[in-house]
């Protein structure tokens, strides 16, 4: 039930990693900054804020624009012969829920940058003014998680009071054109919910219908070799120059840090600072490590509560009832009849151990979920299943949120050049967490591989403030840790309450505030030491 999305919401049915988001999304980044430097007084709040979702609300309306039609190759005309390419900035409409002030472009890039005459790519820009008199030269942009997300999707919850937010989508996501979305696959994936087919039947029909996708895009004149994160970096930089800032802050989580870190080493001189958040490793794998990382996270799950009285007592081996709740549904799937809006009626869904445990990786997305697991555990290795058309219904609203062929050829192009045999080991073995391993394997999406020292770690002295949370189920607290040592100018904080992407609560609010306002400055951390552990039930 599912594919791992690094930074972007969703539950699924065995679907592999990159990630992805929660179940129920809550995200909220808010970038408080004091306005003078004696850390008194003024607060300004940036927010970042996904809707924050509760089981048993409505899901959040993630529709993504309808990429059946032919995806066009171009929006504007190709540079002259022998011209250098200059970016052109056209008038966009803004998405209807952005701030009424906003400044909304489209953008006509390269679609391959070695190629600067031939065909383009339109990415959609919104900038969101200061709303206070204190300006910033230097703006904040925020490159979306996935990959495969959408930045201008959030528009609505984003204002700061002295720096523009810059928000657009990257090439073939949101509403880039050309888009590579897949419906091809979410109807697989929606299909697959219906049945307790087999891990391998269940996986062989999401690679079909990637094939479908493929065939599709590439008649309508796409070329996947032009998806990358380092093409998407050249788009950044060009972005902030088409723009006019001389430097920007980069805040980037999950796949989003992956690009931050990328520009870190190609584009240094536009960058002031980055805040990197629930850091993907471009010396790590995908499948293999995505599962590893969940079967981590379900382990620091029960060991955290372990550390918790009232949860020790109520689930004294939460471990086990997590195996158990696995092997009881994959023998006795739920038969669920769930409506998911949009006129079609109940659909009758058939659910299995794996896809639960799909569910509950989803959750560790969602700080508000996270203390409510052992619960939920509790509940289903009890046959209260009450829980799981939510969790249905939740999975299907997010998964229209990714370009899936954009996912796709953007992580293969990365990790070419990491050692393919350890995936292909772990789909002849998948384990329970087989969920993570659905995604085809980039030998079956071929792509030109990214630059050979792409997979090398990056060094850089730009101020970095780089952040994790202990419950983390697809970017481990390590990785981001390791990728932290490396950098000579940064500084690493871990949550002890937040899974992926930590933002949202006061201490995040002071700690980014401060490293905005002054990023050389020695970072106080003190106040985490105040946030609690999860409050487990």
């Amino acid at each position: 039930m599912r594919a791992t999305l690094l930074c972007s919401p969703m539950m699924r049915r065995h679907e592999p990693a990159a990630k992805v988001a929660p179940l129920a999304l809550s995200i909220a980044l808010v970038l408080v900054s004091a306005c003078g430097s004696d850390g008194a007084a003024t607060t300004r709040a940036t927010s970042i804020t996904e809707p924050s979702v509760t089981v048993g609300a409505a899901p959040p309306d993630t529709t993504a624009p309808d990429s059946t039609a032919e995806a066009p190759t171009s929006s504007t005309a190709p540079a002259a012969p022998g011209t250098i390419f200059e970016p052109a900035l056209t008038e966009w409409q803004c998405p209807a829920d952005a701030p009424s002030d906003a400044e909304c472009h489209r953008i006509e890039l390269p679609a391959d940058w070695d190629d600067p005459d031939g065909q383009t790519v339109s990415l959609p820009i919104v900038v969101i003014p200061p709303t206070g008199a204190d300006l910033r030269p230097d703006a904040i942009v925020v490159p979306a998680g996935g990959p495969g997300g959408s930045s201008t999707a959030a528009a609505k919850f984003w204002s700061d009071p002295y720096r523009d937010i810059v928000l657009y989508d990257q090439r073939g996501a949101g509403q880039a054109l050309p888009s590579l979305d897949c419906p091809e696959r979410n109807e697989v994936w929606l299909g697959n919910l219906q049945r307790a087919d087999s891990f391998e039947v269940e996986r062989a029909a999401i690679v079909e219908a990637y094939s479908r996708c493929r065939t599709r895009l590439e008649a309508a004149g796409v070329d996947f070799d032009d998806y990358d994160t380092e093409a998407n970096v050249r788009d950044l930089d060009a972005i902030r120059t088409a723009l006019g800032y001389d430097e920007w802050n980069i805040y980037g989580a999950s796949y989003g840090a992956r690009l931050a870190l990328a520009a870190m080493r190609s584009t240094p001189d536009g960058i002031r600072s980055v805040i990197l958040d629930s850091v993907y490793d471009v010396t790590r794998g995908i499948l293999a490590a995505s599962r590893d990382s969940a079967e981590r996270a379900f382990t620091e799950l029960a060991l955290g509560c372990s550390e918790n009285p009232s949860c020790a007592a109520a689930h004294p081996n939460l471990a086990a009832e997590i195996d158990a709740v696995d092997h009881r549904y994959n023998d006795s799937p739920i038969e669920v009849q769930v409506d998911l809006g949009g006129g079609t009626g109940p659909l009758a869904f058939v659910i299995t151990g794996d896809d639960i445990l799909g569910g509950l990786f989803d959750a560790l997305y969602d700080p508000a979920l996270i203390p409510l697991l052992p619960q939920f555990i509790g509940d289903l290795r009890d046959g209260n299943t009450a829980i799981v058309a939510e969790l249905i219904r939740r999975g299907a609203a997010l998964q229209g949120s990714i370009a899936w062929a954009m996912y796709l050829s953007t992580n293969c192009a990365d990790n070419a050049g990491l050692d393919p045999a350890t995936d292909e080991a772990a789909l002849a073995d998948p384990g329970r967490l087989r969920l993570l391993l659905t995604e085809p394997l980039c030998s079956q999406w071929p792509v030109e591989p990214t630059s050979d020292t792409f997979n090398e770690p990056v060094v850089s002295d730009i101020p970095a403030l780089v952040v994790a949370g202990r419950y983390d189920p697809i970017t481990p607290p390590d990785s981001s840790q390791t990728v932290a040592g490396r950098l000579t100018n940064s500084t690493f904080a871990l949550w002890p309450d937040r899974g992926h992407g930590v933002a949202g609560d006061a201490c995040a609010n002071d700690i980014m505030s401060a490293f905005l306002d002054d990023p050389s400055a020695p970072v106080d951390l003190a106040c985490l030491t105040s946030v609690p552990d999860p409050a487990f039930g």
